[in-house]
């Protein structure tokens, strides 16, 4: 069956990396709050260096939408 489809998908990395002292302590700040880090900025360029979705240990999909396609 032929669907359109829409998803999120979220992944799980463990890993040990290295990272400058001044985005640890702003990674730190970010998990006091939100934890929530955007796809821009310089944190994102950091985290986009390091964790990739082939390091993933576990994988979170949240359906949005589907339709069936004739």
């Amino acid at each position: 069956m032929k669907v359109k489809i829409q998803v999120s998908c979220r992944y799980t990395v463990k890993k040990t990396v290295e990272l400058p002292e001044e985005i640890v302590a702003k990674l730190e700040e970010r998990c006091r709050h939100t934890g929530t880090v955007g796809s821009d900025g310089e944190l994102a360029e950091y985290l986009g260096e390091v964790v990739h979705e082939a390091d993933a240990d576990d994988w979170e999909f949240e359906v949005h939408n589907i339709q069936k396609e004739q």
